[in-house]
């Protein structure tokens, strides 16, 4: 450990296993302090979403003494809360003018569709409920050479509101990547009644940096919450997402697409507790490990006494290219009410050695192969992403990674 560093038990598994297993927790080391400021830029604002810099005290206060918090732990909120961050406050209202909006960034940006993802050009996918008419605030978290920063923002979507943000974190054009950097990105939200928000956070760090991420959300009444997440860059990653179905009704979808390649390391830590009835959980992770990279996946879905006729789901698919990687997938469902449906699973596999055969036979060589079927893997969560900026970015991300 560093002077300049401490090192927090955090990640934990709700529910407890052997030790021995190594997946109980995780340290993480972090500096013991940081730039008080955001390092970061609002890109893009729709006119319904208000923005405001306040104390995070002050902010918090939407969830009216409730405790809100993500899955990382308590030793990292409380790291985070000795830092004394200023916020980014976003409250979402009532709007009549999305579709304007997002005709408007269309045709700014050409007015071109994307053939290749179905999206047009403004990042919205037609084919789903409302994503035609609402254009993302788009937020860029940009690091520096050896800097390290932390990032809280708070969300407050109010009654029958509908929106979408975009975190793009990113290194800087002149990070060097023997520099260490480190970034922390926090993101707490309250769903009101009936509302629904899209929150996409992706990351293309670079290779020294270390890189929290942590999602805490409170659904209300018949509200959802989709969280789409991209990780594709940093030495180190945690990642964590926890979301409370505290209304009847309620639902949280979740996508993962994730890439490890060399020596990185990741560690995801996700959970859904139900509260309300007839509320709804699903949780996807796609995934592509290669190298000697390191992978702890960690899902809990809690479904608390009174949450009856409610429904939850998750499901891991892991490609291995690698014979040198380590994998760890631990999916749990926890149960306390009868009157419920649990799916869990967790998929790992190599590439069917007669596939390549094949493709080799229509003139792809042994990357070429593997390339295109990682690709086709990670396509349909990136594919969600309401940007065609970063769509791209990401692919090619994953043909330079081969």
């Amino acid at each position: 450990m560093k002077n300049d560093e401490l090192i927090l038990k955090a990640s934990p598994l709700p529910s407890k296993t052997w030790n021995f297993l190594k997946i109980n927790d995780t340290d993480i080391p972090v500096p013991k302090k940081i730039k008080s400021e955001n390092e970061c830029s609002v890109k893009c604002l729709p006119e319904n979403i208000k923005l405001l810099r306040t104390d995070a005290n002050e902010a918090l206060k939407i969830f009216k003494g409730e405790k809100i918090s993500g899955a990382l732990g308590e030793n990292v909120e409380k790291w985070l809360s000795d830092q004394n961050l200023k916020c980014m406050f976003f409250t979402v209202e009532a709007s009549k003018s999305g579709r304007d909006l997002e005709n408007s960034d269309a045709e700014k940006r050409g007015g071109k569709a994307n053939g290749l993802t179905g999206l047009n050009a403004a990042g919205a996918d037609p084919a789903r409920p409302g994503g035609k008419d609402i254009l993302p605030a788009h937020i860029t978290i940009e690091l520096k050479a050896e800097e390290k920063h932390a990032s809280l923002f708070v969300i407050h979507a109010k009654k029958g509101t509908n929106s979408r943000f975009i975190f793009e974190c990113r290194q800087n054009t002149n990070f060097s990547n023997t520099g260490e950097g480190f970034l922390a990105v926090f993101v707490l939200c309250c769903l009101e009644e009936n509302s629904a928000l899209e929150i996409s956070k992706i990351q293309f760090l670079g290779q020294k940096t270390a890189y929290l991420s942590d999602i805490g959300a409170l659904e209300k009444r018949d509200s959802k919450l989709t969280l789409i997440r991209g990780n594709f860059g940093a030495e180190k990653s945690w990642l964590g997402s926890k979301t409370s179905l505290k209304g009847d009704g309620a639902e949280i979808e979740s996508k993962l697409a994730y890439m490890t390649d060399d020596s990185q390391t990741l560690d995801i830590n996700d959970i859904g507790i139900h509260y309300g009835k007839r509320t709804v959980s699903g949780f996807n992770s796609q995934g592509v490990m290669l190298g000697k990279s390191y992978k702890n996946y960690k899902g809990t879905i809690d479904f608390i006494k009174g949450c009856s006729s409610s429904s939850g789901e998750e499901k891991e698919d892991v490609l291995l290219l690698s014979d040198d990687i380590i994998n760890k997938s631990t999916p749990v469902i926890l149960c306390d009410e009868e009157d419920v449906t649990g799916n869990h699973g967790a998929t790992l596999g190599k590439i069917d050695e007669n596939l390549l055969f094949y493709m080799g036979s229509r003139g792809l060589d042994g990357q070429s192969a593997k390339r295109l079927i990682a690709n086709g893997k990670l396509y349909n969560i990136i594919n969600r992403i309401p940007s065609k900026e970063i769509i791209e970015k990401t692919v090619s991300h994953i043909d330079t990674t081969f």
